[in-house]
């Protein structure tokens, strides 16, 4: 980096690579930035306007671990995409215990999505080893501890 001159003033050649360090935000970090605020402002549709692949931005901010409601915040944003990608991760998240709370937030967003796409979420989060914890987030007619028995009990 360009160091001062010695009587304490800065050369144009210093000037010139603090204005270019300190360049604007990327859309991506404006988001992720506003996922950060402790009072959310905007609305995850108001920050995609900007990004170029918001799906791969909230995948980004899901892996930034402080301030801890950003993963959330994230998540949140990247259910709102049906997509084929995004499927994929949520299924990832029924099975992988680091990231249960996500696969909470979706469960809990399953009852708006496409049957099949609910089901599938349901199915994956029963075989995987989140499943006591996460059957007792499925609604009663997925969940198989809640279900009445085919047969009544003498």
């Amino acid at each position: 980096s360009p160091h001062p001159p010695e009587n304490g003033y800065a050369s144009p050649m210093m000037l010139l690579w603090i204005a270019l360090s300190v360049a604007a935000p990327t859309a991506e970090q404006r988001a992720i930035g506003a996922l950060s605020a402790r009072h959310m402002v905007e609305t995850c549709e108001e920050l995609e306007r900007d990004l170029h692949d918001p799906i791969a931005t909230w995948l980004a901010a899901i892996d930034v671990v402080s301030p801890p409601w950003v993963a959330t915040r994230a998540a949140d944003c990247l259910l709102r995409h049906d997509d084929a990608h995004v499927n994929t991760v949520v299924l990832t998240w029924m099975r992988t215990p680091e990231k249960a709370g996500l696969a909470e937030l979706a469960l809990r967003r399953a009852p708006s999505l496409q049957p099949e796409r609910a089901d599938a979420w349901a199915t994956a989060a029963l075989q995987g080893p989140l499943a006591e914890r996460l059957g007792a987030v499925l609604p009663s007619s997925k969940a198989p501890s809640r279900r009445q028995p085919a047969v009544p009990q003498q």
